[in-house]
């Protein structure tokens, strides 16, 4: 049995998105492998937790708690100053397991998923894997139009700032020739950092749990659902607007119609209610600022298609979807449009705003209208959830590029 090295800063088997990942990804290559995740020491607690309440059987895994000492991070406080601890906690966690490297047989560095920030696991003289890495593409004007003077400043200098890693970090162009095989979440990322195809898997970090199967055909009315975080970069208000030109387009009354926005935040929540009362569609609204991890999957039963035209490199929620058998509407800008199929799927093809909006509009009023059309995108977002999105599946294509590069 393979020995693996992973580092994963973020790990939380009880939150989504990027803590996921760090518990999800390694918990299920222990299945194949004996994994060994080196985290920050905070983390261990609520992975402790977990265990003990869930009574895993992890005896092919271990996790490690690394921070640099106290006098080295007293500047770090909170979210502040993280990606430069990042950085600094990635070198100095491979000085420190320099010499264990021969215990193992292949290192991995898992998370944060930038790819403007390098991993120093090269360092062990090891097989190295990085990723799955990612980042988001420049936003098109009119969503940088939507953003405060403040907002655009920092998205400019958010900008800047990964050109200067991209370009100007001896570190990054070495880690890139080292690693052996890049995990890259989607095309843009080989283009941005000038990779050799060859060393790159196309592979976004996005998977999810299986979970039982419900007949959406049973639902009393239509739902039409977004969940995530009230960014502009989440294209979220396309959504509403979609949605009012589905009122007038479907053949079923308006008043089965609805439309969910979860986890949006006070902000986007006023502006959903401004904007709602602009279409007249406030009627047709909920909005709900935040819902805890443990409540969401109530508003994935409750939907029958899942609207996510976001321009982030990823989006947890897409395989999320999937796996409650809901039909997803995206657009190709978003780094997981490569990890659907037409079958399960509607992926837009444009970062035209009104091009967006009404392929969005389409999309819905099409599953409102052809019942058989639905049914048929709704099995098949089970099955591509199982064959392809799942946990176990993704962490079985991670186990097998491991034997790739021995």
């Amino acid at each position: 049995m393979k020995h693996i090295l992973i580092t994963a800063y973020d790990v939380n088997p009880y939150q989504g998105s990027e803590s996921a990942t760090g518990w999800n990804y390694p918990y299920h290559l222990s299945k194949y492998n004996k994994i060994t995740v080196v985290t920050r020491e905070n983390n261990l607690p609520e992975i402790r937790r977990f265990i003990a309440e869930n009574q895993l059987n992890v005896e092919n895994l271990k996790f490690v708690g690394f921070d640099l000492p106290v006098w080295a991070r007293f500047w770090k406080k909170g979210a502040r100053g993280s990606f430069l601890y990042f950085y600094l906690w990635q070198f100095f966690l491979s000085i420190s397991f320099f010499s264990k490297r021969n215990e193992f047989d292949v290192c991995h560095s898992l998370n944060f998923h930038c790819d403007w920030a390098p991993s120093f696991l090269w360092l062990l003289g090891k097989p190295f894997i990085w990723g799955p890495i990612n980042h988001n593409e420049t936003l098109p004007d009119y969503v940088l139009k939507g953003l405060t003077k403040g907002e655009l400043r920092k998205e400019k200098v958010k900008q800047i700032f990964k050109w200067f890693f991209w370009n100007l970090d001896p570190f990054l162009f070495i880690c890139k020739i080292k690693a052996d095989k890049i995990l890259v979440g989607h095309s843009g990322v080989v283009k941005r950092l000038g990779l050799l195809p060859s060393k790159c898997v196309l592979f976004n970090q996005i998977a999810t749990d299986v979970h039982k199967k419900v007949d959406k055909n049973n639902h009393n009315g239509f739902n039409v659902l977004f969940i995530g975080r009230g960014l502009l970069i989440k294209n979220y208000l396309a959504v509403l607007d979609a949605f009012k030109i589905c009122l007038e387009n479907t053949m079923i009354s308006n008043e089965e119609l609805s439309i969910s926005f979860v986890g949006v935040g006070k902000n986007a929540k006023n502006k959903l209610l401004t904007r709602a009362l602009e279409l007249d569609v406030e009627q047709h609204l909920s909005v709900h600022e935040w819902v805890g991890f443990q409540d969401i999957e109530q508003y994935y039963l409750d939907a029958n298609v899942f609207c996510f035209p976001s321009y982030e490199g990823a989006g947890m929620v897409i395989a999320e979807a999937l796996s409650y058998g809901i039909p997803v509407i995206t657009i190709d800008k978003n780094g997981a449009a490569h990890e659907l199929t037409d079958d399960c799927a509607f992926v837009i093809s444009s970062s035209d705003k009104d091009e967006i909006i009404s392929g969005i509009s389409n999309a819905i009023t099409l599953l409102i209208n052809d019942k058989n059309k639905y049914k048929l995108m709704c099995d098949a977002a089970y099955s591509h959830t199982e064959k392809k999105l799942s946990w176990h599946a993704k962490s079985k294509a991670i186990s097998n590029i491991y034997t790739t590069i021995l």
